[in-house]
């Protein structure tokens, strides 16, 4: 049986967010290299903040993240557009998506505007971008971006695990709401020493999408701030953008952004297409009724496992590793 992954091409992250958000591309739909659906056999999105916010530093980095896999369409599967958009309508999407759900989602997330509801519910996440950013120290970030969940509107902390937030941090962070309650996620910012953040949409559809760069870009970025004039956050930045263009207070920061903007702007994903022949022994157990469409599911998945996992799994065991060593020295060192 042929296995071999045919290359379909190389795709940019504003068609990978447009599956999700068709608004994006203004085109024929007939014109892009695929359109992809979730199908119902695949897992429902697992990623914590820490991983979408890294895989965003890499990209603005120009770091590769891996290629998805694709099959053509399955009609056994019933088709859903993933996360955080209603996607495209059944008869445009023309293939499944087997591998890389997670970054999809947090390719799409990047695009999604933090400030609205979605069909008049509420994202069940939103993402930012800091642009005055004081990095902890040992983070290997070089850009601070921040997710914030319906769980856990103010944010998590800056390291790169993105962990909770404290009891005395959250309340310092609900105090600075004008009700003094848990705000909704689209009238919540970050918190814990964030001290100008912006809805990354902001940037990634004035680049992706409008074309927009230089200094019109922080142009186009400081009008949406001075819009929202009263929030801490929005006159916070207005500041910080405003010195930047008059060149009273130039920020590094904001033209590193800028370049990694233009990197992410050529960023691309390669897919990956598994040819019918490997499906094709599946479908038959299907027909002959052997396992249910769960444990088949299952059985695709497991073999399909996101292919970024892995660096989680591999940081975890070198920290294990490494207190070992330093628990097994200082023990050594007392009994002699």
């Amino acid at each position: 049986m042929d296995v071999s992954l045919k290359n379909i091409g190389d795709l940019t992250l504003k068609i990978i967010a447009a599956w999700q958000f068709p608004n994006l591309v203004q085109c024929d739909p007939a014109k892009l290299p695929v359109i992809i659906g979730i199908p119902s056999l695949q897992r429902g999105a697992v990623w914590n903040a820490g991983q979408v916010e890294l895989l965003w530093d890499s990209i603005l980095r120009g770091f590769p993240v891996g290629a998805l896999v694709v099959c053509e369409k399955l009609a056994s599967q019933k088709t859903h557009p993933g996360k955080h958009g209603l996607g495209w309508a059944e008869p445009e999407i023309n293939h499944h998506l087997l591998d890389g759900q997670q970054r999809c989602n947090a390719i799409a997330l990047g695009f999604l505007n933090a400030l609205e509801t979605i069909h008049d519910k509420m994202p069940p996440a939103t993402l930012w971008i800091d642009l005055d950013p004081q990095l902890p120290k040992g983070s290997t970030r070089q850009f601070l971006f921040r997710m914030l969940t319906t769980a856990q509107p103010w944010g998590y902390m800056r390291n790169d695990a993105a962990e909770f937030l404290g009891v005395a941090e959250i309340r310092k962070a609900v105090e600075q709401y004008a009700d003094g309650k848990r705000p909704k996620i689209i009238a919540a910012w970050p918190h814990a020493a964030s001290l100008a953040p912006i809805p990354f949409s902001w940037l990634s559809n004035a680049v992706f999408v409008d074309n927009i760069g230089g200094g019109d870009l922080w142009r186009n970025i400081l009008q949406k701030c001075k819009s929202l004039s009263g929030r801490t956050w929005a006159d916070e930045t207005a500041k910080l953008i405003e010195g930047h263009l008059n060149g009273s207070a130039s920020s590094k920061y904001l033209d590193r952004i800028e370049r990694g903007l233009q990197n992410a702007k050529q960023f691309t994903l390669v897919a990956l297409k598994v040819p019918s022949s490997a499906l094709k022994e599946q479908s038959c157990q299907e027909e002959a009724g052997e396992g249910n469409e769960l444990d088949n599911g299952n059985r695709i998945s497991n073999e399909l496992q996101d292919r970024f996992a892995w660096r989680v799994m591999l940081r975890s065991v070198a920290w294990f590793l490494l207190a070992l060593g330093y628990g097994i020295c200082i023990g050594h060192y007392w009994i002699h």
